[in-house]
């Protein structure tokens, strides 16, 4: 029974349970993978800076733009709106890793003749 004396409806109490750590959880995850694709932009640009030409630091710099863009996106809105998650929202930081990692190797590789 809950407050009001009506049954309680357990899909309800996990919906809200699920809603109120979305937030948390999905900003954890991102903040992870932002972590590995930062650390791996810093590899690439330390490891490789002496060799870099113009338009690579260009790309280095709007790699790391993009990863504070995509993380500041993604924080205003878990921040500012609440829902039960599907799994497109689950999959969606993985994809956004998947993207940033491949620009940081990218970097450095370059196109292929």
């Amino acid at each position: 029974m809950d407050r009001s004396g009506g049954p309680v409806d357990p899909n309800r109490i996990l919906s809200e349970r699920i809603r109120s750590s979305f937030t948390t959880n999905s900003l954890s995850v991102l903040s992870v993978i932002q972590g590995v694709a930062l650390a791996r932009l810093a590899s690439q640009v330390g490891d490789n800076h002496a060799d870099l030409s113009f338009s690579q630091w260009v790309m280095a710099a709007v790699t790391l733009l993009l990863l504070v863009v995509v993380w500041c996106h993604l924080y205003v809105n878990a921040a500012a709106f609440t829902w039960v998650p599907t799994f497109w929202d689950v999959a969606l930081p993985f994809g956004i890793g998947a993207m940033e990692f491949l620009l940081c190797y990218a970097l450095i590789a370059g196109p292929r003749a």
